[in-house]
C-alpha cells in the first residue's frame, strides 16, 4: 500500500514539474490587456535601457524584406533620450539623429549641423493605449460613388499566451489582435494588425512585434523592437558642436 502511494505521489510530481513550463493561454477582456500593458510600459520607462526598432515591409510571406528602417534608441529616465534612425545600406547624409533632454530636442542629418528647438512636452514614454476611432458608417466619397456606404467593422482579441522562454528568460507573452472590415456592396477588404508583447519577470518589456498586412493580398509589414537592460554606464548629454 505504501509503495502504491508512493508511486503515485511521485508520478503527480513529475506531471506537475512538466506543467511547469507549460504555456497556459488565457482569453483576456480588453481592460485585463490594457492594465497589463501600462504597467509594462511603467516598469519600462523607469529603467534606463537600449531599444533597437527595426521596421520591415515584404511583397509576399517568406520573401525578404524590400525595405528595411531601423532606429536605435538610448533612454535615461526621467526625460532623456537619444535617437539615430535610417534605412538598412543607406548612406550617413540619410540617417537622422536627435537628442531630447526634457523638453528640449536637438537634431540633424548625418553629421550636419545640429538644430535645436523648444518640444511642447517631455519624458521618455506615454504609457496610454490610443482611444479606438469610431468612424462608424460614411458615405462613399473617394469609392467611386456617392449613393454608395462605406460600413467599418473591427473586431478585437485580446490573449495571454502564458509563460515561455525568450533568450534564456521567463517571459509572459500579451497578445491583441485587431481586425478591420471596410465593407463597401458588393465587396470588402480586411486589415489585420496583430500587437505582440514579451514582458519579464520583473515586468519590464524584453520584446514588442508589430504585424499588418491586408487579407487577400500579399504584402505585410513588421516592426519589431527589442530592449537591452545591461548597461550600466548609459550617459546622454546636449552636443557641443
Amino acid at each position: 500500500m505504501a509503495c502504491s502511494f508512493l508511486k503515485l505521489w511521485t508520478l503527480g510530481l513529475i506531471l506537475f514539474s512538466a506543467g511547469i513550463g507549460v504555456a497556459q493561454e488565457k482569453v483576456l477582456s480588453k481592460s485585463e490587456f490594457e492594465r497589463a500593458w501600462k504597467q509594462g510600459c511603467e516598469k519600462t520607462s523607469r529603467i534606463g535601457h537600449r531599444l533597437v526598432e527595426t521596421d520591415e515591409q515584404f511583397a509576399s510571406k517568406g520573401a525578404p524584406p524590400y525595405n528595411t528602417y531601423i532606429s536605435r534608441q538610448m533612454y535615461l529616465p526621467p526625460d532623456r533620450v537619444w535617437t539615430i534612425a535610417g534605412r538598412k545600406g543607406g548612406k550617413l547624409s540619410d540617417q537622422y539623429e536627435e537628442i531630447r533632454i526634457g523638453r528640449v530636442s536637438y537634431s540633424r542629418d548625418g553629421d550636419g549641423a545640429w538644430k535645436q528647438k523648444e518640444l511642447g512636452f517631455s519624458g521618455l514614454y506615454y504609457c496610454e493605449l490610443e482611444a479606438p476611432i469610431n468612424i462608424g458608417n460614411s458615405t462613399g466619397a473617394g469609392i467611386g460613388s456617392s449613393d454608395r456606404t462605406l460600413s467599418v467593422k473591427t473586431d478585437n482579441d485580446y490573449k495571454d499566451l502564458g509563460r515561455q522562454k525568450l533568450n534564456g528568460q521567463w517571459t509572459r507573452i500579451l497578445v491583441h489582435v485587431k481586425t478591420i472590415t471596410f465593407s463597401s456592396s458588393p465587396s470588402s477588404t480586411q486589415f489585420a494588425t496583430t500587437h505582440k508583447y514579451w514582458i519579464s519577470k520583473l515586468g519590464t518589456f524584453l520584446k514588442a512585434e508589430f504585424d499588418t498586412h491586408s487579407r487577400g493580398t500579399e504584402q505585410w509589414s513588421r516592426q519589431r523592437r527589442e530592449y537591452d537592460y545591461g548597461q550600466k554606464d548609459l550617459r546622454i548629454e546636449a552636443p557641443t558642436k
